[in-house]
């Protein structure tokens, strides 16, 4: 019998996982019924999140620079592509949450640590984010009325009172809001998320403090649910992409008002399970970085 954790990736795909990158700052995922209209749920911050699939324990992910040589293309020196990202090390409980995260500079200097806390019905509730010296950074507590409906961040221990940072959610139909706010709830920036019947994500705008467009993008998708074309409608840049069998993208090309500027390729290697643990980065033809992911299963887990 298939343990109710261990499905299939395309099934993960297909639940509309939204990465709210900017300033929503959890995932979410948005599910439409032409009689109830929208309900936005949240999505634990388990493996399916983290493109995996099977009773992962732990992943360990590095990024090198691709180097060239006779026979293919090898690891270089470690180095992350943007200087934002970090390499990083997971750990999940049996029912698939992320309970540790540490995270490192690409010279492997430890920077951050996350531990998480859930409720009884497996949402998150409490993120606790720990320096390197052991000193807590920061606490991010979440509430529900059945939806996530507010993310507040703190300063070290919420018991100081000091806000750092505080967002809420609301859902209306086919549309989802997110709102970044001051510590006097008054309105700093603003998120607004526009889904099709299917549960398709169509366009995301941005708005300043007084209500002024910021930004556009519009999207389409695959019959998977997969994101195809991605539209900056205030640069005119546009994102082409494919992917394979498994959901993974294998090809992303970039357009400046129709003009082809960069392509970007993908090659994988799997283990067993069906989870990649090696991904070839090419821009125009040439290897960039290879990113590689160290996978522990629990035991009862063929790896």
């Amino acid at each position: 019998m298939e343990h109710p954790i261990h499905k299939s990736k395309m099934k993960i795909n297909n639940m509309k996982i939204l990465k709210l990158s900017t300033i929503a700052g959890l995932l979410l995922f948005m599910s439409c019924n032409a009689d109830k209209g929208c309900t936005l749920e949240y999505v634990k911050n388990n493996y399916y999140s983290h493109d995996l699939t099977g009773l992962v324990k732990s992943v360990e992910e590095i990024s090198f620079k691709a180097v060239k040589k006779v026979g293919g293309i090898v690891k270089g020196e470690r180095e992350r592509e943007y200087s934002f990202e970090d390499d990083s090390r997971k750990y999940f409980n049996r029912d698939g949450n992320v309970i540790n995260t540490y995270e490192s500079e690409p010279d492997g200097v430890f920077r951050l640590r996350s531990t998480v806390e859930y409720g009884i019905n497996g949402n998150e509730i409490e993120v606790f984010n720990y320096m390197p010296d052991g000193n807590l950074r920061d606490t991010s507590i979440y509430k529900y009325d059945g939806n996530v409906i507010e993310k507040t961040s703190y300063d070290a221990d919420w018991r100081s009172g000091d806000i750092s940072d505080l967002r809420t959610y609301e859902c209306d139909e086919n549309v989802i809001v997110i709102k970044l706010l001051n510590s006097d709830r008054s309105l700093r920036y603003k998120e607004v998320y526009e889904y099709n019947d299917k549960g398709n994500r169509t366009v995301r705008r941005s708005f300043t403090f007084d209500g002024s467009l910021d930004g556009e993008f519009t999207y389409k998708h695959d019959e998977n649910g997969n994101v195809i074309e991605e539209v900056n409608n205030s640069t005119q840049r546009k994102d082409v992409h494919e992917y394979n069998d498994k959901g993974d993208i294998i090809l992303e090309k970039t357009y400046n008002s129709e003009y082809h500027t960069h392509e970007y390729k993908y090659e994988y290697e799997y283990d067993k399970i069906g989870n990649w643990v090696q991904q070839i980065k090419f821009k125009d033809g040439q290897a960039t970085y290879v990113l590689e992911r160290k996978i522990e299963y629990f035991n009862d887990m063929e790896g």
